[in-house]
């Protein structure tokens, strides 16, 4: 074998194998747990995913309930007081901290979760399961959520690819939630197959909807 040859088998070696500990350490990777019971999860995997989710979800819930109670007052005609921003946000906050208080033990109840992570570090989670709260017991995609320093980088993508081939049944729809405000989501959403629908059934808590949309995904023939 001349020269030239030797130094092409290297260079091309040299790429599998790069290619190999590539797969290997920074492939992204799937967990699945029946549920964050003890049982079934490390209290160190348990206690990121549960600041993961905080993370991801409590910014978002601050905004959301402020808006909500500034348009409840205002619908029962409250008082200037009732309304203002610093009231609304105390009460939000209020709400925000027992929520932080009793999340760690109602977080173990979590059923049916997909952990993503690359490298050992988690970069995000999903769970599905049947819903029936405002539709006719389909199967609902819940608590998606991507690390702020994972995304726009494809992980979003590939958990939500992940969750619809995990989670899709024949039998029933595959559905999720999202506020109407997140243009970025929905768009991937769609690109993925989901459509938005109209609600089926309206739920007792009217906050479990508002400025959401439903949507639905549409297997391709």
């Amino acid at each position: 074998m001349d020269h030239t040859k030797k130094k092409l088998v290297f260079i091309l070696l040299s790429i599998l194998l790069g290619l190999g500990i590539y797969q290997h350490y920074f492939k992204i990777s799937f967990e699945n747990y029946k549920s964050l019971n003890k049982k079934y999860i490390s209290k160190e995997t348990f206690n990121k995913i549960l600041i993961l989710h905080s993370e991801c979800f409590e910014p978002d819930k601050r905004k959301y309930l402020s808006r909500y109670f500034a348009n409840l007052q205002e619908a029962k005609g409250a008082t200037d007081q009732a309304i203002h921003p610093a009231f609304i946000s105390n009460e939000v906050e209020a709400i925000l901290q027992k929520g932080r208080l009793t999340k760690p033990k109602n977080f173990r109840h979590m059923k049916n979760v997909t952990i993503a992570k690359k490298n050992g570090r988690v970069l995000g989670l999903y769970n599905c399961n049947e819903e029936n709260q405002i539709t006719h017991s389909s199967i609902m995609i819940h608590n998606v959520c991507v690390a702020k320093e994972s995304r726009g980088h494809g992980v979003g993508t590939a958990l939500m690819k992940h969750a619809i081939s995990k989670c899709y049944s024949k039998n029933r729809d595959l559905t999720l939630t999202v506020y109407q405000d997140q243009k970025k989501t929905i768009s991937l959403y769609k690109k993925l197959g989901f459509k938005i629908v109209a609600i089926e059934k309206n739920p007792n808590d009217e906050f479990i909807m508002f400025q959401k949309f439903l949507m639905k995904y549409v297997r391709p023939i």
